[in-house]
């Protein structure tokens, strides 16, 4: 999703999104599906608010972004593993069926 922080004019740009992030407000600008704009920033007020809740420091947005940016990147490395195993496990088994088929096959 290319997303800018608000600022000059620009063409093409169809969707502004506002994340409030301890007290104050961010503003980004989208050209991207407003379904996936939607997914995404449903998913970065969720992780910010959690984060948020775990900064003492009302002066330190940058931590509270910083920490869901960390919780974000986590669950993406978790299901990147998992992926692979998955994929691991695929190669594994049609080698197998492979291995099964060429044995009935030379028979």
């Amino acid at each position: 999703m290319g997303v800018r922080a608000a600022g000059k004019a620009t063409t093409n740009v169809n969707h502004v999104i506002e994340i409030p992030l301890m007290g104050q407000k961010v503003i980004l600008k989208t050209q991207a599906d407003p379904r996936l704009v939607e997914e995404v920033s449903a998913l970065v007020l969720e992780r910010l608010a959690a984060s948020e809740k775990r900064v003492k420091n009302a002066n330190a947005p940058h931590l509270a972004a910083l920490l869901a940016l960390f919780d974000v990147a986590e669950d993406y490395v978790e299901a990147k593993r998992k992926i692979q195993e998955h994929q691991a496990e695929l190669i594994a088994k049609v080698q197998q069926l492979q291995s099964w088929v060429d044995s009935e096959l030379l028979e």
